[in-house]
């Protein structure tokens, strides 16, 4: 058996190859027109969502049979995912349509300044609202199960339940209401409601005493799902839009950073919080940071 500072050396190893998602943000910039990308990028997350939906399931089969066959098989879908990356998927750097997010060379000089890309430095905020929105969701997800468990004593066959139930409502979200909001109220707006259902969901699970109803539970839990998969989406499309042209990909990695940097922050900070024996303080900064950050987004927004 290998100690545990290997298996540690390991996941740090792999973890330095793990930027694909900025990679592949960047390649839906090139790739589609820009009235397509926030829907592709919706796409995109609902396919991370069912992934994470199924790939348990799909671990523990193999598992159960081999142990060490999870790791094999990830392996070998990440050769063959690479594979189809470079045999199928067209080159964004050769030719291509009209620019992205312009109309035609024809277009008017009007319709050309429509399109124009706002100045980078005003990515900032959406910087600062990429790492809130990182912890939050980090939190969430490394506590919510402790929380159901330990405060509202939820035994673990219904905690799977509920979990799963969440992680379909994100993906329809994703799927069927996030082009439909993003069309009807504009991608800042689709992101301002998502993060006050956010604040919703969090503060309905802060307050809710231990005995609490599954029913309720649940709805508070699916309110949260139902706001991050709006602000998901929408956070990395509204900031490619500040991305300088060419640029995209650079602008990619530093939100990756900085995503990641919350969630390395987060857990140590937070796991804090769990010497005091009371789990559901943990969502309490959450909620305040995050409603700091949305009227901050709010107060951009009526600036602008």
């Amino acid at each position: 058996h290998w100690p545990f500072s290997a298996f540690l050396a390991v996941r740090g190893v792999a973890g330095m190859f793990s930027g694909i998602v900025p990679t592949v943000k960047a390649y839906i910039v090139d790739t589609f027109e820009a009235e397509e990308v926030p829907k592709v990028l919706a796409y995109r997350e609902a396919a991370g969502t069912m992934a994470f939906i199924l790939g348990p399931a799909l671990g523990g089969f193999l598992a159960a049979r081999i142990f060490a066959a999870p790791m094999f098989f990830s392996a070998f879908m990440s050769t063959w995912a690479a594979v189809l990356c470079l045999k199928v998927l067209p080159d964004p750097s050769g030719p291509r349509p009209q620019s992205v997010g312009l109309s035609s060379k024809t277009s008017s000089k009007t319709s050309s300044a429509k399109h124009a890309k706002p100045k980078p430095i005003l990515a900032v905020p959406l910087f600062l609202f990429s790492f809130i929105w990182a912890c939050t969701r980090t939190c969430f997800h490394s506590y919510f199960p402790l929380l159901l468990t330990r405060r509202f004593e939820l035994p673990l066959t219904r905690l799977g339940a509920v979990l799963t139930g969440i992680s379909f409502l994100v993906a329809i979200v994703q799927v069927c209401a996030f082009e439909f909001c993003r069309k009807r109220y504009g991608l800042e707006r689709t992101m301002v409601l998502g993060t006050f259902m956010v604040i919703s969901g969090l503060g309905n699970l802060v307050i809710s005493p231990p005995d609490t109803t599954l029913p309720w539970l649940f709805a508070s839990a699916a309110l949260y799902g139902a706001g991050s998969a709006l602000v998901s989406p929408a956070l990395p499309a509204s900031l490619i839009r500040y991305a300088p042209e060419g640029r995209t990909g650079a602008f990619m990695g530093i939100d990756s950073v900085i995503v990641n940097f919350g969630r390395i922050v987060a857990p140590s900070g937070f796991g804090l919080l769990l010497f005091s024996n009371y789990v559901g303080i943990c969502l309490g900064p959450v909620k305040v940071v995050t409603v700091a950050s949305a009227f901050a987004w709010l107060f951009v927004l009526v600036r602008r």
